[in-house]
């Protein structure tokens, strides 16, 4: 699948914010317009930067969209199967509950990059 030139552009300048050392990064734009796919693949990339050794590159989705995030799960865009763990959040969606979240991802040091989608779900 090939993306959008919007997807195109907004790919080029997270790239060019994380070659500048960011490490953080918000992916905003509207209802269907590819925020999910967008970050799943930037995530993909993100693992493989630096590898040295034949691990799958593997991240991790906290997702707060009831399950969506599995539909993705082996999905080929062109680049190669996406390939990811997912941890469900569900209401009431407490901050808390996102940085419980984030520890036990830290804890387990499994992952180099962890996709929040969507954190909007988060604001009080």
């Amino acid at each position: 699948m090939a993306s959008w030139e919007h997807q195109t552009a907004g790919h080029a300048a997270v790239w060019e914010a994380i070659n500048a050392g960011a490490r953080r990064i918000v992916v905003t734009a509207p209802t269907g317009a590819g925020k999910s796919v967008t970050g799943y693949r930037l995530a993909k990339g993100l693992c493989s930067v630096g590898k040295t050794d034949n691990k799958p590159d593997r991240f991790v989705v906290i997702d707060t969209q009831a399950g969506q995030a599995t539909k993705y799960i082996k999905t080929d865009f062109g680049d190669g199967p996406l390939d990811f763990d997912v941890i469900n959040i569900t209401e009431p969606f407490d901050p808390r509950k996102l940085n419980r979240a984030l520890e036990l991802i830290i804890a387990k040091g499994e992952h180099q990059v962890a996709i929040i989608d969507t954190a909007s779900t988060f604001h009080n």
